[in-house]
């Protein structure tokens, strides 16, 4: 039996029979959420608690940093830990927060905190501002300016990555990220002493050129040996200080004496490259004199010399 379709088998046919299927409704469990409301569109108090979780997070940093660093980090180790350290919170933090607001916040927290953490370490670039002497503004911004950098960059890269717009191009930050990224390198790359060279730029055979930690009075201490041949007397170096390093301007202007000794820099108990070994309890001229004779007693075993000039 065949059916014809009409008006009236279209009018009598149930209304449930005739709807489409997309215009059915979907069950509860296959509705797509709603998609995030952007950041800008947020209630200005999400806003304002998303950025005050940053500064916190960046607060915690600072106060490990003001703890286990108070003098800023003072080897390379330390430093690339630091950097380590300020990426891995900065992750964290733009992640938990979800605002691009953390690239600012965290590094705030983390300054404030560190600043805080190490005012008791009693160390004159921990201290406040004196102004008795030109060290004292010397000491203020190299004793911060350091540790500032490396912390609160580190930080502002992690945060940055982890909470950018991925609708955005992020040139500054991959600028921020390569500066840190060649900063970490460097400090990666052991240090040394460039080999001594004749008129033509040629490296001379048998000169001496070593970069060498000895141990002083209980503390690592380095010293430069620099020299046209292993055979030439000894001549120590003493700068006038203590307090910086003079290791690259005894290379320099110390350079013509290595044809007739065998030049020796040294950074002394808490300058330079020794500086870890800064103890104010035992910095005094009797622990310096102490450590002199040590390092020259040192030098003529090495070199199988009698004396050592100074």
């Amino acid at each position: 039996m065949t059916i014809e379709p009409n008006e009236q088998n279209l009018t009598n046919a149930s209304p449930e029979r005739v709807t489409s299927r997309s215009s059915m409704p979907q069950p509860l469990s296959g509705r797509r959420p709603d998609p995030a409301v952007p950041a800008r569109d947020r209630p200005a108090g999400a806003r304002w608690a998303r950025a005050g979780l940053a500064l916190g997070c960046g607060a915690v940093a600072g106060l490990a940093a003001g703890v286990l660093q108070p003098r800023g980090p003072v080897t390379e180790v330390e430093a690339l830990a630091l950097i380590a350290g300020g990426v891995a919170v900065g992750i964290l933090t733009g992640v938990v927060s979800r605002t691009r607001w953390s690239m600012l916040a965290a590094p705030a927290g983390y300054l404030l905190a560190f600043e805080l953490a190490r005012t008791t370490a009693g160390l004159p670039s921990t201290g406040p501002l004196e102004l008795d002497s030109a060290f004292g503004p010397l000491a203020y911004v190299l004793g911060r300016l350091v540790p500032w950098l490396l912390g609160a960059t580190a930080l502002a890269v992690g945060a940055g990555w982890a909470a950018r717009d991925r609708s955005r191009r992020p040139i500054a930050l991959t600028a921020l990220t390569a500066t840190l990224a060649l900063v970490a390198g460097s400090l990666a790359i052991p240090a040394s002493s460039p080999p001594l060279t004749d008129a033509g730029g040629r490296p001379i055979p048998g000169a001496v050129s070593e970069l060498i930690a000895v141990e002083l009075g209980g503390q690592r201490q380095w010293i430069q040996v620099r020299g046209a041949s292993a055979d030439l007397p000894v001549l120590l170096y003493l700068s006038g200080g203590p307090g910086q390093s003079d290791l690259a301007f005894s290379r320099v202007l110390l350079e013509p004496l290595t044809r007739d000794f065998l030049v020796v820099g040294w950074d002394q108990r808490g300058a330079g490259k020794s500086y870890p070994g800064l103890d104010a309890a035992t910095h005094t001229p009797r622990q310096a004199v102490s450590d002199t004779i040590e390092l020259a007693r040192w030098l003529t075993q090495r070199y199988g010399r009698q004396k050592v000039y100074l």
